[in-house]
């Protein structure tokens, strides 16, 4: 499989750089932040539109005990904040979509790449246009947040404002905390998992909690502590960063996701080639029998392969490597 194709190292290493990987894993949770961002600046501008609209019945009044002239100037400077508001979602609009279309560039790839149909430097072509592209992302991205911050001190100045305050009271209408507010970065984590210092053999996959939770053992998370002090302070810090993740990590790009996860298994947990860590998580990913948490889960290719050959058989009772738990929404 793809004999011509692996016979230059070059390309694979230009693919599969370190740096290319860390990008593609972070592609699921940075479209959720995104929307995330963009669902709180729609729900400000609604907040926005009810004091336009407030301001404008007011106005029509004509009633002399009101102060019209301030009423005129908080017109103008909500207008302004409108502008900026939509603005936000713009920009936040324009990177997801970027994002989006190299997420699908990237899954359209690897499949060329499996069905073999295309010369080497077609193959090396495309793979240096998404390079090009996850750079201009990259400095897009940065650039935007620069413009993001910016639009979003302006917002907040605007609606701390003692005198915005007064007529957001008057108007009743409740804003949530300011955009800028750290407590609201999305970044932020937290987890409602009880964790014990102990092994924890169970794989869990709950679409209850919208996420999964990876066995491990003691001596992985200790090892994690001595190598990376700066970055973890805690055995729940380890376990909450590294050990528990979303489920849409897995399942919104399943293919990718067990590309990913077998060429992970294969290289970085078994020290492999690169050149066969790639053909076998070619031979993974268009394995829809298996879910991609479950490749995470195993420590070696041998638990992977157990694993298969008890699915193959339909003796999942046989598989005794480690626990695997699925917790259902109910309907």
């Amino acid at each position: 499989m793809l004999k011509d194709l692996m016979a230059n190292k070059n390309y694979l290493n230009s693919l599969f750089t370190k740096n290319d990987f860390d990008f593609i894993n972070s592609f699921d949770e940075e479209i959720n932040q995104i929307n995330q961002k963009i669902a709180k600046q729609e729900k400000l501008r609604d907040k926005i539109v009810d004091l336009i609209n407030s301001i404008s019945s007011t106005l029509s009044l004509n009633d002399s005990r009101i102060d019209n002239v301030s009423l005129y100037n908080l017109s103008n400077d909500v207008m302004k904040i409108f502008e900026l508001v939509n603005n936000n979602i713009t920009l936040l609009s324009d990177i997801g979509n970027r994002l989006n279309s190299l997420d699908s560039e990237i899954v359209s790839l690897l499949i060329d790449i499996e069905k073999d149909t295309h010369s080497e430097n077609y193959y090396s072509d495309n793979i240096n246009i998404i390079k090009q592209k996850i750079d201009t992302y990259s400095t897009k991205l940065k650039d935007i947040n620069e413009q993001l911050l910016s639009n979003n001190e302006k917002i907040d100045s605007f609606l701390s404002n003692e005198e915005t305050k007064k007529y957001l009271e008057g108007f009743n209408i409740v804003l949530d905390s300011p955009l800028s507010n750290n407590a609201n970065n999305i970044e932020e984590k937290s987890f409602e998992y009880a964790v014990n210092e102990k092994d924890n053999n169970t794989l869990i996959i709950s679409e209850k909690d919208n996420k999964v939770f990876l066995p491990y053992k003691v001596e992985e998370i200790n090892a994690y502590l001595e190598q990376f002090p700066d970055q973890y302070n805690s055995f729940e810090s380890v376990v909450a960063k590294e050990y528990i993740l979303p489920l849409n990590y897995y399942m919104s790009h399943p293919v990718l996701a067990r590309f990913r996860e077998a060429y992970s298994l294969c290289r970085d947990k078994e020290a492999k080639p690169v050149l066969e860590s790639l053909k076998y998580a070619i031979d993974m990913m268009f394995n829809r029998r298996i879910n991609p948490a479950i490749i995470a889960a195993c420590k070696t290719q041998s638990q992977l392969e157990n694993y298969i050959n008890c699915l193959e058989k339909n003796d999942l009772k046989s598989f005794t490597d480690f626990q695997i738990q699925f917790e259902i929404t109910p309907l």
